[in-house]
């Protein structure tokens, strides 16, 4: 079975994990079902529209989770991510966000931000929380 990690960063924290426990409970479900389906799918059969490569983008990936209805409409979270770190059957969680357009950019220049705070030793995986 796959693993999920999040990070902890020098001075910012959990923030994966931070950004997730504050969710709403339609939103934590819907993430959930997806790890639930992601973490007894062997990665290399990890496909769209659940996950994408996000190719040319340095090496992260986006997890997508199903559309949650809202007050205010819909919103649609995704988990930036790296693949096979720090084990081989593990995703570790870079950046969370309830991404409102289609290319988002601010989100995977995070992303990028802290997996080079993370393989520069300033920031270290921790096991997920899902129950926190």
């Amino acid at each position: 079975m796959n693993e999920f990690y999040g990070i902890d960063v020098k001075n910012e924290g959990r923030v994966v994990q931070d950004w997730f426990d504050q969710l709403g409970i339609e939103a934590k479900s819907e993430i959930l079902n997806l790890f639930l389906h992601l973490q007894r799918l062997p990665m290399g059969r990890w496909r769209r529209p659940e996950y994408d490569p996000l190719d040319g983008e340095g090496g992260i990936s986006e997890l997508r989770a199903d559309e949650v209805s809202t007050d205010d409409g819909v919103a649609f979270y995704r988990i930036y991510g790296w693949k096979r770190y720090p084990e081989s059957n593990s995703y570790t969680f870079l950046h969370g966000t309830d991404k409102d357009e289609k290319n988002d950019v601010v989100g995977k220049e995070s992303a990028k931000r802290r997996a080079t705070q993370l393989f520069g030793g300033e920031a270290h995986p921790h096991r997920f929380d899902f129950d926190r």
